[in-house]
């Protein structure tokens, strides 16, 4: 026979158990002394990263955008391949290495972050003395880890530029560095787009002359006569962006063949 007092202790448990299970429940708190950002799901952080680094319109250096990766290592791997993705690095011929090597330091970067980089701007403060540096440039970037959706080279307009010439396109420094951008530049497969902007460049028909593939190019002569030679384009898609009147706001594009190929 069940003893009295057993019986209640059974009937204790059972009521525990069923109190326990439907009980109402409190909400969860955070505790406020460790951070919150590293207490949300791993999945609400992407989104937030994608926030912090996604506005495009940033003209912020690229330092100071990076810099909530610096908050720690935990952030810094889980948002670097969005940060990098969606920054602009700009990089000054200062930045580079002794000759005959042109490679700027974001070259040395580790390679998983090289190959999270897609907009890279080289702003130059006049041509190199010889296309042959220049060129090795091209060839380090071609070669390297880099997969650029766009790469910008910008000659900065000074006024001592031989841009700013009325006589530029028949400078021999002049005709020559946009002879090799036009006929020479290797196909980069790993850059689908080259923009240089007008680098002050004032006169329009000198702009055409000197970087509008279906204009000729002006060449100086052994008797120091001027004649005009069609240009010999080389494998890229060259367009001149005119998006108003001003010559100032012109652009040349190189677009990688294949993006043409897989819009249509």
């Amino acid at each position: 026979m069940l003893h009295p007092a057993d019986l209640a202790v059974g009937l204790a448990v059972v009521g525990y158990g069923v109190w326990k299970r439907y009980r109402p429940q409190r909400p969860k708190t955070i505790d406020i002394d460790e951070p919150y950002l590293l207490n949300i799901p791993a999945e609400i952080r992407l989104i937030i990263y994608d926030f912090v680094f996604g506005d495009d319109s940033d003209e912020r250096p690229a330092r100071e955008r990076l810099e909530p990766l610096l908050i720690c290592r935990q952030i810094h791997d889980e948002a670097f391949p969005t940060a990098f993705a969606r920054t602009k690095f700009v990089l000054t011929e200062e930045e580079r290495l002794a000759l005959p090597f042109w490679s700027p330091r974001i070259l040395r970067l580790p390679a998983p972050k090289l190959n999270r980089l897609r907009n890279l701007e080289l702003a130059v403060a006049r041509p190199p003395a010889s296309l042959k540096v220049f060129a090795q440039l091209f060839h380090e970037l071609e070669h390297g880890p880099l997969c650029l959706s766009a790469l910008t080279l910008r000659f900065l307009a000074t006024d001592a530029s031989m841009f700013h010439h009325r006589l530029a396109p028949v400078l021999p420094e002049t005709a020559g560095l946009c002879r090799y951008i036009l006929e020479e530049l290797p196909l980069l497969d790993n850059v689908k787009k080259i923009v240089i902007p007008n680098p002050g460049v004032k006169i329009k028909r000198s702009f055409q002359l000197l970087f509008a593939p279906n204009k000729p190019r002006l060449q100086l002569g052994n008797d120091r006569t001027v004649r005009t030679v069609a240009k010999k384009l080389g494998r890229w898609e060259y367009n001149i962006i005119m998006e108003d009147k001003d010559v100032k706001t012109w652009r040349l594009e190189l677009v990688h063949p294949t993006i043409k190929k897989e819009a249509t």
